[in-house]
């Protein structure tokens, strides 16, 4: 005699009980995370004191050098830690622009004395890239010039136009300092 399974018997299993084995994975490593987490003036608390210094640390190597993976690394911190509370805390996001447009302002006048003056024949001077420099500022002139805009109540279109001027006159003199570098270079023809 064939014994077919009765499914009236069976008890179904509730279809939100059926997690796929990554979520599973993902809820294990949030509780492991969460217990890792200690309690204020527990041992290692100086840790997270020190922690919360990064956001100055950060704010402040982004005005040096403009580039947030490279603040982040200085801060001690995940550059995706620094987004986050970008996009969580306004007042943090105001800081992380106000430090972007001193950056760039500061990269603008590191570009400028350097077509005036030439590179640095120190050794220990670092390498300057006028080309990468002058990239830098055409990709982000949109965000510098909305945030100066905001701060002085100009509109944006002026601020774009005074940048893009900018942009131009010190592109024409990359290009007259290389073709001047290459005559030298060349130097006197005799005919």
């Amino acid at each position: 005699m064939d014994r077919v399974a009765d499914s009236s018997q069976s008890t179904p299993i509730p279809e939100t009980n059926m997690k796929p084995a990554n979520s599973r994975l993902r809820a294990e490593k949030r509780v492991r995370h969460k217990a890792r987490r200690k309690a204020p003036g527990a041992a290692g608390a100086e840790q997270g004191q020190l922690r919360q210094t990064w956001r100055r640390d950060f704010l402040a190597k982004l005005a040096e050098t403009s580039n947030v993976k490279a603040s982040a690394e200085h801060a001690g911190v995940n550059p995706s830690t620094a987004y986050d509370l970008r996009r969580r805390d306004h007042a943090f996001a105001q800081r992380w622009l106000d430090a972007l447009c001193e950056g760039y302002s500061n990269l603008e006048m590191e570009l400028l004395h350097f077509l005036r003056n030439g590179e640095s024949t120190e050794p220990s001077a670092p390498k300057f890239n006028p080309a990468v420099a002058l990239r830098m500022l055409i990709a982000h002139n949109e965000t510098v010039g909305r945030e100066r805009a905001r701060r002085v109540n100009v509109k944006v279109s002026e601020v774009q136009a005074s940048i893009e001027r900018k942009v131009v006159l010190m592109r024409e003199r990359v290009l007259a300092r290389k073709a001047q570098e290459q005559a030298e270079a060349q130097g006197p023809r005799d005919e």
